[in-house]
This record gives structure tokens, C-alpha cells and sequence, in this order.
């Protein structure tokens, strides 16, 4: 198991939807508010809610308020995704995304993240296929994030 903590700032979004064949997600709300996209609908969670990601569920979240929020994250079974964190940490410290925005370098970047966690984490939208591509590209530039 492996557990993360995160600060998501006011008006930030996650990234694109995704899911986890294998992990199970357990989320706890320690501050303000978040809306997580699960089942085909948004649902606003705050401090001091609970909830399961089951496998293979897409989802994605947001803050839309203008305050940060904070959520506790444990991962079962963690496999890969200490490293995938890491990869995460060094993209997201690249300067490839600048005020939340993606380019499309920055979205060569993550995708090449992501191609190299392929039973950890599956792209939704855009498909698994594109990422794939993407990802391809984006190696070949030098945008791979280990």
C-alpha cells in the first residue's frame, strides 16, 4: 500500500480521466472542498469525507473554489506507483505546464509518463491509443519522465 498527500490549489484540475486497472483508491478530504468526476457525474466531497475508487473507475477531479484543498490518498496495491509519483514530481517541476495550462510539449511529457506505467494507469480521454502515439513523440524529443 502506499499512501500520498496532496494540496490541490483554488481553480486546479487533475489530470485527464483516468484508471487503475489494479489499484483501489481510498480518499480522505482533510480540507476544503473537491469534486471528483466518478460514474459519469461530478460529486463535491469536503473535509472529512471518505471515498473508494474502485479498479478500473474512471475518474478525474477539480477544485472550483478559491481555496486549496487537501486529500489523503492510499493506493492498494501500490505497485509502480512510487515511481510513477516521482515521474509525476519531476514533469510537474519541468516548467512544461505554466499556469496550469498544457501545452503541447506538456502533453507529450505526461503522456510519456503515463506509457511508462501501463498496467499502473490507463488514459480514458483522450483514448489509450493517442497517448500511445503521443507518448512515442514525446520520447523522441526527450520528454520522458522517470
Amino acid at each position: 500500500m502506499l499512501q500520498t498527500e496532496w494540496t490541490i490549489l483554488p481553480g486546479m484540475s487533475g489530470l485527464p480521466l483516468q484508471k487503475h486497472p489494479y489499484i483501489r483508491q481510498f480518499i480522505r478530504i482533510k480540507s476544503g472542498y473537491l469534486r471528483f468526476y466518478l460514474k459519469n457525474e461530478w460529486k463535491t466531497f469536503a473535509a472529512g469525507d471518505e471515498l473508494i475508487i474502485d479498479k478500473n473507475l474512471p475518474y478525474t477531479f477539480n477544485n472550483t473554489t478559491s481555496n486549496s484543498a487537501k486529500f489523503v490518498c492510499s493506493y492498494d496495491p501500490a505497485m509502480g506507483l512510487e515511481q510513477y509519483f516521482k515521474g509525476l514530481y519531476k514533469f510537474a517541476n519541468s516548467g512544461l505546464v505554466q499556469n496550469q495550462t498544457f501545452t503541447f510539449k506538456s502533453v507529450l511529457g505526461l503522456s510519456a509518463l503515463w506509457s511508462n506505467y501501463p498496467v499502473e494507469i490507463k488514459p480514458v480521454n483522450p483514448p489509450n491509443w493517442l497517448v500511445r502515439i503521443l507518448a512515442f513523440t514525446g520520447k523522441i524529443f526527450g520528454k520522458n519522465f522517470r
